[in-house]
């Protein structure tokens, strides 16, 4: 794999592999877990692309086609989670905190469209 797009056109390119079936392998200079993050959200956003015409909007996209997405990640071990909740009343959205972290699993992409929260996030997934 050249970039991360060019993983997610091949890997968005056929149906689904089972889980743990594909491999996802790059150089992460030490700073695994924020580049790993980066690398999913792209990953996320190009199998996006395969679905819908940019510019995607989060709230047209479909459970169905989140749930495809899912399938996807599972493919090379990642789990992939979307949430949506309603707007709270106070809202700061900092979407640059994963860059002080050092777990996936609490990092959060956000992004706040008609009317709703949606929170981004991954996870490795077990065996």
């Amino acid at each position: 794999m050249s970039t991360p797009q060019e993983f997610a056109r091949t890997l968005f390119s056929s149906e689904p592999r089972p889980p743990h079936t594909v491999h996802l392998e790059f150089d992460t200079n030490g700073d695994s877990a924020s580049l790993l993050f980066e690398v999913l959200l792209l990953i996320f956003t190009e199998g996006l692309k395969t679905m819908y015409t940019p510019p995607i909007h989060i709230s047209q996209v479909t459970d169905a086609s989140i749930q495809k997405v899912m399938h996807y990640f599972a493919s090379f071990g990642i789990e992939l989670l979307v949430e949506k909740t309603d707007i709270p009343p106070v809202l700061h959205i900092k979407n640059d905190q994963y860059l002080r972290q050092h777990d996936l699993q609490t990092m959060t992409f956000q992004v706040s469209e008609s009317g709703f929260l949606y929170t981004v996030r991954f996870r490795y997934l077990s065996r």
